[in-house]
């Protein structure tokens, strides 16, 4: 099924950055706005090929993400999933 992370395959997604949630396809126009949601960052957590859960980074203020805080999440959940995985 299509989700915001398409179809790739969960053995390797990678982190998605939202700069502007009210027009993303994925996400429901206005579905963040009541919050005061201008811009998000989402990364998969996954083990053994099959995606557990998601870490994501909202911003409330205006100007959105830059692809170092993209990189930065997509790190962080890499290495919390190898942790994860270590148990």
């Amino acid at each position: 099924s299509d989700s915001v992370f398409g179809t790739a395959p969960a053995s390797d997604p990678s982190a998605l950055m939202i700069n502007d949630p009210s027009s993303h396809p994925a996400l429901r126009p206005n579905l963040l706005a009541p919050f005061g949601v201008t811009a998000l960052l989402i990364a998969p957590l996954v083990l053994r090929g099959r995606i557990l859960g998601f870490i994501v980074a909202v911003r409330r203020s205006p100007g959105g993400f830059d692809e170092n805080h993209l990189q930065l999440l997509d790190s962080i959940s890499r290495q919390l999933s190898i942790a994860v995985e270590a148990e």
